[in-house]
């Protein structure tokens, strides 16, 4: 069985800059993740506030860059999901859902967010719930004109919205309230878009149709019923902490040092409400050097 000194869970920015970072030093390092290099960076339709990238591109750039700079330091991401992790005494053993194992001394918990379950009280058609997206990542990158429904009233929202409108797509925009909860400058993008915006949302049900999704509601009391080819649900986020649960956890970590020796956590995992890029890459770098010296303080580096 192989055993490393660290497995870094997840492809995100924080995950790509621990790996990165662990290249400075002789650890025998494994990156593992279910998703694409970039993460949920990918979703997003521009990313302003990331220091090197003036023309201000789309993350799916950025992602694709990381991706680029893994495979150029010899880092290939190991895709699967870990299913389990347990503590063996001397350090962790992974599992895989596909049945793979392997150990490591130090893992490094880059998980980030998953979508909170979007339930309606009139149900949603089984046809439909895999038609359902979280987030645009797997969107066409041309819509053609095609209606797209973006449900929520957040910073994910807004952001879907404009990359639909980007993809000449017909976005409308769904809240419950009468707020946009997003940054000033995000809100002025929509804003001057002129991406309409429909408040007062109750959303009934969900029921597919060939190749459309009507989506019945009552808005301001009244019932509407509209129709969609795809529909993008951003009504929040939780961290994904699941392997902690495994190690006796009863909370999802709040700092790099989660409680557990031996484990560590970085980037949207850690955050509750502050997910940027930048911090993220910061706290990978971060949780590397803390796993770095926890190894050496007990002497178990190869």
């Amino acid at each position: 069985m192989e055993v490393f000194d660290t497995v870094i869970v997840g492809a995100g920015p924080a995950g790509c800059a621990a790996a990165l970072h662990s290249l400075r030093y002789d650890t025998r390092m494994r990156l593992v993740s279910d998703e694409p290099v970039g993460g949920l960076l990918g979703a997003a339709s521009r990313v302003d506030n990331y220091p090197g990238f003036p023309s201000r591109p789309p993350g799916s750039s950025i992602s694709r860059i990381l991706a680029r700079q893994l495979a150029a330091n010899g880092i290939t991401p190991y895709r699967h999901r870990i299913s389990s992790i347990t503590s063996t005494g001397t350090g962790f053993l992974l599992t895989t859902a596909s049945g793979n194992r392997f150990e490591s001394r130090t893992v490094l918990l880059c998980t980030g967010t998953a979508p909170i379950e979007w339930t309606l009280p009139g149900g949603i058609d089984p046809d439909a719930a895999p038609r359902i997206l979280r987030d645009i990542r797997l969107l066409p990158e041309t819509l053609d004109g095609a209606p797209v429904a973006i449900i929520g009233s957040g910073e994910a929202a807004l952001d879907s919205a404009l990359s639909a409108h980007s993809r000449l797509g017909c976005p409308i925009v769904f809240t419950r309230g009468n707020r946009l909860k997003a940054s000033d400058t995000l809100v002025k993008r929509f804003t001057q878009s002129g991406i309409r915006w429909v408040r007062g949302l109750e959303a009934q049900s969900l029921r597919s149709d060939s190749d459309r999704m009507t989506l019945e509601s009552r808005v301001d009391g009244k019932l509407s019923r509209d129709t969609f080819r795809h529909i993008v649900v951003c009504i929040g986020r939780s961290p994904r902490w699941e392997r902690l649960r495994d190690l006796g956890s009863n909370a999802p970590p709040r700092h790099i040092e989660t409680g557990i020796d031996g484990v560590f956590a970085a980037g949207d995992l850690i955050t509750s409400h502050e997910r940027y890029a930048g911090i993220a890459i910061g706290d990978g770098i971060e949780a590397i050097e803390r796993a770095r010296r926890y190894l050496l303080e007990r002497n178990t580096t190869a």
